[in-house]
């Protein structure tokens, strides 16, 4: 009777190990998101791998990983960077600041069919200097046209260190050969508690078709709640045959 135990776990086991290659063999290779950076252009480049949705943890190394699931966060998060849905292999370029020093950054992801949470790997900033500026580093303008006769618009956006922050237009005049943009960037009150995540803000202004010259965007940055002369910065330049602005 021993025997005949023996015989048929020594089956049961062959029937499950045999199930097991067979799974695997089957199931697709499991997706890579990478990370890459190049340090010339100072981009930061997001290779997907998966369709799902993805932000970007940000911090310093911690003592141990952090174990989240399946998946260990190589940063303390005290950053995120949401960057929503992602398809599959997509490509994300994000320009990071010259000042960005002593943090690392690491993408995660939950896919959308497996609801699977998947991570990349780690990159470390060296300390490069005194940190600039991330609203004024950020900023892009670009001017779009469409159809014929050209309809134009102008496509400005820049990131915020923490919430609390609104990007909103305050107005566009146009005189002979020129016109001009005024932005106005609400940043958080004194003591406002904000969550601690990077945000993107984007605006998209019509300028209609009457555009001979330059157009120019000017940016004026107020503390909510607070009084005092309003002054704008110019920020851009676009010709109407540009594309991206230069930030001046």
């Amino acid at each position: 009777m021993k025997i005949i135990k023996n015989k048929c776990l020594v089956s049961i086991v062959a029937a499950v190990c045999a199930f097991a290659a067979k799974t695997n063999a089957q199931d697709p290779p499991v997706p890579v998101m990478v990370l890459t950076f190049d340090a010339e252009s100072r981009v930061l480049r997001f290779d997907t791998g998966i369709a799902g949705i993805a932000a970007l943890a940000i911090g310093p190394a911690p003592i141990q990983p952090i174990q989240i699931g399946d998946i260990s966060l190589e940063v303390v998060p005290l950053l995120v960077l949401p960057l929503g849905a992602v398809e599959v292999n997509q490509v994300i370029d994000i320009a990071v600041p010259a000042g960005v020093s002593g943090i690392g950054v690491e993408a995660v992801a939950i896919e959308v069919d497996s609801l699977r949470l998947h991570d990349s790997n780690t990159l470390y900033f060296e300390d490069v200097g005194e940190e600039p500026d991330l609203v004024e580093s950020s900023f892009k303008a670009e001017l779009l046209r469409e159809g014929s006769p050209p309809i134009y618009s102008a496509s400005i956006s820049l990131t915020s260190p923490s919430g609390g922050y609104e990007l909103l237009v305050d107005g566009v005049e146009s005189r002979s050969g020129l016109t001009d943009i005024y932005l106005r960037l609400v940043e958080p009150g004194e003591g406002e508690i904000v969550l601690q995540v990077l945000e993107h803000h984007k605006q998209v202004v019509g300028l209609g078709s009457a555009i001979s010259g330059d157009v120019h965007v000017h940016l004026l940055r107020r503390q909510r709640g607070a009084v005092g002369p309003e002054v704008y910065k110019r920020m851009a330049i676009l010709q109407a045959s540009s594309g991206p602005g230069a930030v001046k």
